[in-house]
């Protein structure tokens, strides 16, 4: 938890401003007196934040502050500082190191607490910060296992290869794999963790969910800030290849996202992304859109789907100890065809809670009664 100093604190309180300090990244200073010869009103808040632990602090204040000073660097900062959620963000990229109490001492300053003239210290360059080097990837990247006794891949081999020539190329493209959940994004990225390891023994493949990355900012600063700290790290490990799942979150309240991700690309990093069909426009912009490689995956036949079953039933019968006769799988099949989602996904899930319900009645094989009942909580969910 952060502690302000005792003198500071006192005198934080003399002039009737409140602190609040939710978590060890985020400070809030509330009705905070504003110098009223260099701003427009005499008080404001002021909000230090910073998106994850080891990543650099944004000092934001009042959105409505405005600065009436000469100081070219406030100016600056004021006209060009962008406004979101009720504030406007002053200051990006200050030593993610810095003590909390000194960052305080800081954003104090940038509005002239205590009849101080109102002062911005440039930001430093953190670009070799040790603290921060590899932390988000180490963080939030997990191995993708290249076992051949995996999930099989059934019907995509094609797709796996087209993955994979773009990740060998000598320019190196993003590809993109575009499918509505449940089709089979995983999967596909699975095989090609597979097909990669005979070309490229050394190389490991990591899976990163931009989604959680991103989740808790506020500020397009944040999110920006956070994809540029990721991409490093990718740039900085040239033997791992690493998915980026929701890629689109790289591109959403990010403006530019797709300069940043091209650069990564022209830098050398290797990228695989995936998202869904809807969000395919937003990547339509040039530089990005010459650097993909979009693959689209449509869903699964029902007789893919069928293979699919065949391949797992053993896997799933023997972690339920039933027996599922052959007939059971197409009747998942049939039963699966009118609940939502996507084959093959759904005959999995409807096929493996059946199981369970087999399990609960003390059943010894898979039977038709146990898929219709595993069916029926199926509807009732998503009703």
């Amino acid at each position: 938890m952060v502690v302000v100093e005792q003198k500071l604190e006192q005198r934080l309180k003399q002039l009737r401003v409140h602190v609040d300090m939710p978590d060890g990244d985020t400070v809030l200073l509330r009705n905070v007196p504003a110098n009223d010869r260099f701003f427009n009103k005499p008080r404001t808040n002021v909000l230090i934040k910073r998106p994850r632990e080891g990543m650099p602090y944004l000092i934001c204040v009042d959105e409505d502050l405005d600065y009436t000073g000469m100081d070219s660097a406030l100016a600056r900062a004021f006209v060009a500082g962008h406004k979101q959620q009720g504030w406007r963000v002053l200051s990006v990229g200050n030593d993610a190191r810095a003590d909390i109490q000194q960052l305080i001492e800081e954003a104090l300053g940038v509005v002239g607490f205590d009849g101080r003239d109102p002062e911005l210290k440039q930001p430093t360059d953190t670009g070799d910060r040790p603290a921060a080097r590899g932390k988000l990837l180490a963080a939030f990247g997990v191995e993708v296992p290249s076992a051949a006794d995996l999930e099989p891949t059934i019907g995509r081999e094609e797709r796996v290869d087209e993955v994979v020539s773009s990740l060998l190329q000598w320019q190196i493209r993003l590809p993109l794999i575009v499918a509505e959940s449940g089709v089979g994004k995983t999967n596909l990225v699975h095989a090609v963790t597979r097909r990669l390891k005979p070309c490229r023994p050394v190389w490991k493949v990591m899976s990163v969910d931009l989604g959680a990355v991103m989740s808790g900012t506020l500020f397009d600063s944040e999110r920006e800030s956070l994809l540029i700290a990721l991409l490093k790290d990718v740039n900085d490990e040239p033997e791992t290849v690493v998915v980026l799942e929701h890629l689109e979150m790289a591109l959403i309240d990010v403006p530019r996202g797709h300069l940043l991700l091209g650069r990564a690309l022209d830098a050398g990093s290797r990228l695989i992304g995936t998202t869904l069909p809807a969000f395919l426009p937003r990547f339509e912009i040039e530089p990005l859109i010459r650097r993909l490689q979009v693959i689209e995956l449509s869903e699964m036949s029902q007789s893919e789907t069928g293979e699919v079953l065949l391949a797992l039933r053993d896997r799933i019968a023997e972690h339920h100890q039933i027996a599922i006769d052959e007939t059971m799988l197409a009747s998942a099949i049939e039963t699966a065809l009118p609940l939502a989602g996507h084959f093959p996904a759904k005959a999995l899930s409807l096929l493996d809670t059946a199981g369970a319900r087999a399990v609960l009645a003390g059943e010894t094989d898979l039977s038709l009664f146990d898929l219709c009942s595993a069916a029926a909580r199926f509807r009732e969910v998503d009703s």
